[in-house]
């Protein structure tokens, strides 16, 4: 039979040089048996030589399956490599197909969505309403005239002369704008300069400021709350939240003023205060008493209106700082 047709129907066939091997060595045999048997030990050797041939010449024939194999193949198709591990034939690996390249499509990289910015709101400081924590009036709501940290509106003492701003609404109407009262209807056809009471350091322009003429201090308590005497109460004193001095009333914020103080200088004792009584003691003006008749233009015991670039309500001739509030040095009232 035909070894490739044995080949292609999947028999393994005997190879050739495996058969010319065993008769050969068959043959060596008998020889072999016969020289023993007849003693002939020259014929002996000669059979031993043979198959020393034949054995040397096993490895020679075992390349001969390859021979066969190759002249089994297709015409052109590729001979399979020899294993060198094995003497036997080895599998031909199947090759893996070439990876086809393919083009990368670029992917759209995402657009990151911004992280909203969050922003510290700052909360401004409330303004006090009147209509809240204030007392209704006409006074400002924004404005701090005598710069204690209090607004004019819910201070009750929006000038820091010691005088209450209700002691200084004479008409007791809750309205502050309407008691501007310096000067004598007797000489002068309007009274006032400009500045209403509640805001003015000297509200009947005698010369004398409120600070002095209005609580019965005495000149050691005045020196304690305005060391220059300018009128105001200086800024290292304590305010309350209510924005009157903290040493006038009874406890801090209370609003209630100490026993000694709450009552106005009246040195007369007639309908009016001192602070806005041009004639205190009922027998001088004041004006005179502190020697300063020379300002008095009208003999009433008033010094004319006069230009005030400060707004503080002191008259320019007795105004010794007319670019600022209050007037520093100025004169104590004599009824101390």
């Amino acid at each position: 039979m035909n070894d490739c047709l044995l080949a292609a129907t999947g028999a393994a066939p005997i190879p050739p040089w495996m058969l010319l091997i065993a008769a050969g060595l068959l043959a060596v045999g008998i020889v072999m048996i016969v020289a023993v048997r007849r003693g002939r030990s020259r014929a002996l050797v000669s059979a031993a030589v043979v198959a020393a041939a034949l054995l040397v010449a096993s490895p020679v024939a075992s390349a001969l399956p390859a021979f066969a194999s190759d002249r089994c193949a297709a015409p052109g198709a590729v001979p399979a490599p020899m294993s060198t591990a094995s003497a036997t034939a080895s599998a031909t690996p199947t090759a893996l197909p070439s990876p086809v390249p393919t083009t990368a499509i670029p992917m759209a990289t995402p657009t990151p969505t911004p992280t909203p910015t969050v922003t510290a709101t700052v909360t401004p400081t409330p303004t006090p309403s009147p209509t809240q924590t204030c007392p209704a009036s006409d006074k400002s709501t924004t404005r701090d005239l005598d710069r204690d940290g209090v607004v004019d509106a819910c201070d009750l003492d929006s000038d820091n002369d010691g005088i209450l701003d209700t002691e200084e609404d004479f008409q007791s109407n809750g309205i502050y704008e309407d008691d501007d009262v310096d000067g004598d209807l007797l000489v002068i056809a309007t009274l006032g300069d400009g500045v209403s009471s509640y805001a003015d350091l000297d509200s009947d322009n005698d010369g004398l400021l409120d600070l002095f003429e209005g609580r019965p201090f005495t000149a050691a308590q005045i020196d304690a709350y305005d060391a220059d005497r300018d009128g105001v109460f200086d800024g290292g004193n304590v305010f309350g939240a209510n924005g009157l001095l903290d040493a006038l009333e009874t406890s801090p914020d209370s609003g209630v003023l100490l026993p000694a103080l709450a009552q106005l200088r009246n040195t007369d004792g007639d309908d009016k205060p001192d602070f806005i009584d041009l004639m205190s003691n009922r027998v001088d003006y004041d004006l005179y008493r502190i020697e300063r008749s020379d300002l008095d233009q009208y003999g009433a015991g008033f010094i004319s209106r006069s230009a005030d670039p400060d707004g503080d309500g002191i008259q320019e001739p007795v105004d010794t700082a007319p670019a600022l509030r209050g007037a520093p040095r100025s004169p104590l009232t004599p009824y101390l």
